[in-house]
């Protein structure tokens, strides 16, 4: 079939749809869609196509940001702080490697647990909004973030990474100052920094530990 019997017969089928079929594009007036002609048809399919496409587009967008800012979905599960840090050691495990001052590759690891606090910023300040709670307990990026910080330059030794588990999450409940003046601050800022002073303290605390105490 050539392109221009395509278009008639496209035409043809186009002038045939009925104002029900069209009834859900936003804003067309019923009235107008009694005797629309081709090009008014093919342009209201193309605008329905449209909008549809960018609601996906959000609505997938806004469950990408709920995914990150829940941590991967633990956020819904019970005690979900503890379980987010629990994720937070499975994620370290694997970048262990970069952290140490031997070769430079402790620029690295501070790189990445730079970027995991702004998407922690970012991604809460846009979950709190939509949740309209202040500092909402599914979120928990800010947990994951925390502890990347609480290992700061510590060997993936057992022992450490149970007792820097166990300060965080001891600190981030305990809120000793500043931690708790911290949460004030507004948006995301508010619900990551009071996470990232928790996990200084504890790693503070383990490499006080381990000048006292060394292998």
């Amino acid at each position: 079939m050539k392109v221009g019997s395509c278009a008639i017969e496209f035409c043809k089928t186009g002038q045939a749809l009925t104002g029900a079929a069209l009834s859900g594009i936003l804003y067309v007036p019923r009235g107008r869609l009694t005797g629309a002609g081709c090009r008014q048809l093919t342009w209201l399919a193309a605008l329905k196509g449209g909008l549809h496409s960018l609601f996906y587009f959000f609505n997938a967008m806004k469950k990408t940001i709920m995914l990150i800012a829940t941590g991967l979905g633990t956020g819904y599960l019970p005690i979900s702080g503890t379980m987010a840090s629990i994720l937070a050691i499975v994620l370290f495990l694997p970048l262990s490697y970069f952290n140490t001052s031997e070769n430079g590759l402790f620029l690295f690891y501070l790189s990445f647990t730079f970027f995991l606090t702004g998407l922690s910023i970012w991604s809460a300040t846009i979950a709190e909004k939509w949740l309209k709670e202040k500092d909402p307990h599914k979120v928990v990026i800010d947990e994951i973030a925390g502890y990347f910080y609480a290992m700061l330059l510590l060997p993936a030794k057992p022992w450490i990474l149970a007792s820097s588990f166990l300060l965080f999450r001891l600190f981030d409940i305990w809120k000793p100052f500043p931690i708790r003046q911290s949460q004030k601050l507004p948006g995301g800022v508010g619900i990551t920094i009071d996470d990232i002073l928790a996990g200084i303290y504890a790693c503070a605390i383990l490499h006080i530990i381990r000048g006292l105490f060394p292998p």
